[in-house]
């Protein structure tokens, strides 16, 4: 795809430096230092993340405590089991930092989720009651090749459907159904989640599909439901909607999970991958997988945070 041009911008109280990819989504954050952020650059990255969807800081050597320090300033931490997970009665211990890695321990127990295939798009935990307002993943280490993500830009496939598909889709709610997980002691329950998101402090508008499989739109026959979202999906085809992230160790990258939705490629099991993983709630509260969050009069999932 042809790119716009992208003009990097600088605050004059901060000294971090926006560079828009010049995709549909995504920036580069420049002159990021950990361990002496101010007020002004909270207010910067907020903002570049609004705008952008997607932001990266590249080389980031930082330790597991100074990620989750970091991470705090956009949102909640929410818990989820950590690993290794073990079969026992008692619930799985939470933690608010898991790693996205296909190592095994000398046991063989994965030490983290997801493995080495191809994952396709979805949002984070549409099926929860809560989503994750944001997710945050720190590569460690990375392979050669493969295990590449990418990010759509769900405000422009709102604003690309002709105007009676935009209506029809702002009546619609989607049931996004449990999923059979063996990590957790027990299934989680189907979840209805408005079609259409809209953002609470600009009222753009964005799909929130979350995941293909088995979802089905609220109150229609399945074929009625298929054919419309068949319709809906088909636009995730297009490039011109995504931006690919070639992960580097040292790589940060965090989006918008609400407005964005993500897939990664395969690579070889072989190879290593380890990258450090944070989903992040409304500020206000930790919360656990279990949790329901309060909803707005349209059913957007209520969020203080920008």
């Amino acid at each position: 795809m042809t790119k716009t041009a992208a003009k990097a911008t600088k605050s004059k109280k901060s000294t971090i430096e926006i560079v828009p990819s010049g995709d549909a989504l995504s920036a580069d954050l420049l002159g990021v230092h950990f361990d002496t952020l101010t007020d002004a650059d909270i207010a910067v990255i907020r903002q570049a993340w609004r705008d952008h969807l997607v932001l990266r800081i590249g080389g980031s050597v930082i330790d597991e405590a100074t990620f989750l320090d970091f991470a705090r300033q956009f949102g909640d931490p929410m818990l989820a089991p950590a690993y290794p997970v073990t079969k026992t009665k008692h619930p799985a211990k939470q933690a608010p930092i898991t790693h996205v890695t296909n190592l095994r321990d000398q046991q063989g127990r994965p030490l983290g989720a997801l493995g080495a295939d191809a994952l396709a798009w979805h949002s984070d935990m549409a099926y929860s009651a809560a989503p994750p307002i944001r997710t945050v993943l720190h590569a460690l280490e990375v392979p050669k090749s493969g295990g590449d993500t990418s990010f759509l830009n769900m405000y422009l496939l709102y604003e690309a459907l002709s105007p009676s598909l935009r209506r029809l889709a702002d009546s619609l709610w989607v049931c996004h159904p449990s999923i059979e997980n063996s990590n957790y002691a027990e299934a989680i329950e189907e979840t209805h989640h408005p079609l259409v998101q809209t953002h609470p402090k600009t009222g753009r508008k964005a799909l929130f599909l979350g995941r293909r499989p088995r979802a089905s739109l609220v109150g229609l026959p399945r074929d009625e439901s298929e054919a419309i979202l068949d319709r809906l999906w088909s636009a995730t085809r297009e490039e011109k909607y995504s931006w690919t992230q070639r992960w580097r160790s040292g790589d940060l990258v965090m989006w918008d999970n609400r407005y964005v939705m993500h897939r990664r490629d395969a690579f070889d099991p072989k190879a290593r991958r380890l990258l450090r993983r944070m989903t992040l709630a409304r500020p206000g509260k930790t919360l656990s997988r279990k949790d329901k969050p309060r909803k707005d009069k349209q059913g957007n999932i209520a969020q203080k945070a920008d």
